[in-house]
Order: structure tokens, then C-alpha cells, then sequence
């Protein structure tokens, strides 16, 4: 069963609880949360889609147990990762778990399992991007992993599709392996503190940021920034035509870096196969080469550089550039 209760909630002793499925909200809604303003109901179309995924889960479970051979135990087990206090008030961000690997006695690595389903739309992306391939999920499987200690977890995604009739059926499961949570304790921390600071002091809903893409956000119509109004450039004095050269050159510009783009692409593609063909000729030459972590010819220096990367999402940034399309109707 899903848990329909605020995205921030109080209980009676006090304590302040943040919703792991939902830390990756948007900020403003939180605020809007804490200070009793109204949440819409859910699209209907959105309540299929969340429908579709209690659905789901079951399925991929049992397929994703056949797969592996192990079953999911400690389903929906509720954890609480402890923020500490903030002001004066404890705070926690509580979880409950899809499962874990039962390994039919002490399991080594602990493995937490969180499942999700996957239309045709965001299969593609779910294969590639793993658990950054939704906004909410790097939060929700680091709070997971965290408050229950695992030391690892099971990303798995079942691949949705539907017949004539509109019935869906699971076609495929696919996982992703994190051996870390993708956000520390720290960045979690941060970032309840924050919101829970706005809130102790006051601020309204509007005096926070927000952010857009969180549609459909139970608070998009209270307090959802209206989209920016479009200014149409002057035509008629000098800075205008000058305005529409620089625009022109950055179209061209664009249109440049992206067939650059797909050589660098056809380039590290090509490097790749050569580079295969490289490690061919090291186990020719055996062991000690294998190994080497530098190789030496008479004109280069080999590195050979091994190891892992951390599964995490990208540390935030200011943006500010300019992107130019051809407009609608218009050639």
C-alpha cells in the first residue's frame, strides 16, 4: 500500500517527518506543505500511472526472484534516517522499503531491492542513466540505504508494455548495481536543514525557490511560478540588427558544435575498437603487461588507467547560456 499521507507531516510527539519517495521535490512545495496550504488532488492521468506501479511491483518481484533465485523479504519495512534536531524539533526522513535479497540466513553484502516500472517512454532511460533517470529516486535509494545500513542495493526496473486492450504486462527486468548510496548522508542532511529553516522562520511559499519540472506538483496551481512571458526582440534600431547577426551566428555556431559533436562521438567509437585490439596484443605478450599500470614504446608513454566510478548525480551549478531554435511555422 502506498503511503498517502503529506510530503511533510508532524506526529504527536513532535517529531517532524520528511517522506523519503518525495526529498527530491521541489522546495517550495515543502513550504507550501508546512504552512497549511491546500494540495490539489492528483491528475487522473497521474493516479493511473501511480496505479500502474502498485500494480507492477509484485510482478517485477517475482520476476526479478526468478532471475536471481533469491527471494525479497522485509517488504515495506519501515526505516528512519535521523536528521538530528533543527531548532528545537528532531526530525527524521522516513522510508519503507520494496525489500531486500534474503539470502536465507546472514547476508554478505546487505542488499536493499527497490523496484519500478518503466514505460516504453523511460525504458531507454532507466537502461542508461539507472537511478538518475528520475528526479526523486537518487534521494529516496540514499535515504533507504542509509537508515537501513545496506551496502548495497538492487535498482530494478521492469519494462511495461500494453496490449490493444490497454492491459499491461511486464515484458523484462533490468538492474543497476549501486555499491554506494548516490547522495551522501551530508547532502541529505543539507538539505532537510534548509527547508526546515525556511519554515521555522517564516517564509512564505513564494520566497522559495521552485522548480517547474516538478509537475504535477500537489501545490503547481497555489503557488507555481507562471511561465515566463516571451519578449519579442526590436527590429527596428541598430541594437536589433546587431541582436539578430549575434543570433544567427550562435544558430550556426550550434548547429557546428553538434556535427563536431557526433565526430567526437564516431572518433571514441573507432578508439574504442582500436584499444581492443591493443589489450589483444598485451595478453599476447602475457601477464606483466597485463598489469602494467605504464607501457613505454620508443616514441609514447602508455598509462593504463583501471578502477571505478561512483554512481552519483552531477554536484549543482549555475547556469546562464543562450539556446537558439528555429521557431514554430517559421523557415
Amino acid at each position: 500500500m502506498g503511503d498517502d499521507r503529506p510530503i511533510r507531516y508532524v506526529e504527536e510527539d513532535g517529531t517532524i517527518v520528511y517522506r523519503a519517495s518525495a526529498l527530491g521535490t521541489c522546495e517550495r512545495a515543502f513550504v507550501a506543505c508546512a504552512n497549511g496550504v491546500p494540495a490539489a488532488d492528483k491528475p487522473e492521468w497521474f493516479k493511473e500511472v501511480l496505479n500502474e506501479g502498485t500494480r507492477a511491483e509484485p510482478i517485477i518481484s517475482g520476476l526479478w526472484e526468478l532471475k536471481t533465485g533469491y527471494d525479497t523479504a522485509s517488504k515495506q519495512h519501515e526505516y528512519d534516517l535521523r536528521i538530528g534536531k533543527v531548532g528545537d524539533v528532531q526530525v527524521v526522513v522516513r522510508c519503507h522499503i520494496d525489500g531486500e535479497r534474503d539470502w536465507g540466513g546472514p547476508g554478505i553484502p546487505t542488499t536493499l531491492r527497490e523496484y519500478k516500472k518503466f514505460r516504453d517512454s523511460t525504458w531507454p532511460k532507466f537502461l542508461t542513466q539507472g537511478v538518475e533517470c528520475g528526479p526523486n529516486y537518487p534521494w529516496q535509494v540514499s535515504v533507504c540505504m542509509l537508515a537501513g545500513d545496506f551496502d548495497e542495493c538492487e535498482f530494478v526496473g521492469g519494462h511495461a508494455v500494453f496490449d490493444d486492450w490497454g492491459v499491461m504486462t511486464i515484458s523484462e527486468v533490468e538492474h543497476h548495481l549501486l555499491t554506494a548510496p548516490p547522495l551522501s548522508f551530508k547532502a541529505i542532511r543539507d538539505r532537510v536543514k534548509r527547508i526546515e529553516r525556511f519554515i521555522q522562520a517564516g517564509f512564505d511559499a513564494r520566497e522559495v525557490d521552485c522548480n517547474q519540472s516538478m509537475y504535477p506538483c500537489p501545490y503547481y496551481k497555489a503557488v507555481h511560478d507562471e511561465p515566463d512571458e516571451p519578449y519579442e526582440l526590436p527590429a527596428t534600431d541598430e541594437a536589433g540588427g546587431l541582436a539578430r547577426q549575434y543570433i544567427s551566428q550562435m544558430a550556426l555556431l550550434s548547429s557546428e558544435i553538434r556535427m563536431l559533436k557526433e565526430k567526437v562521438k564516431e572518433a571514441e567509437q573507432r578508439k574504442k575498437a582500436v584499444s581492443d585490439g591493443f589489450r589483444g596484443c598485451l595478453e599476447v605478450f602475457g601477464p606483466e603487461a597485463m598489469t602494467a599500470k605504464k607501457m613505454l614504446t620508443d616514441e609514447y608513454e602508455i598509462a593504463h588507467v583501471t578502477g571505478g566510478v561512483q554512481e552519483r548525480i552531477a554536484k549543482g551549478y549555475d547556469l546562464d547560456y543562450f539556446k537558439v531554435t528555429v521557431r514554430k511555422g517559421k523557415k
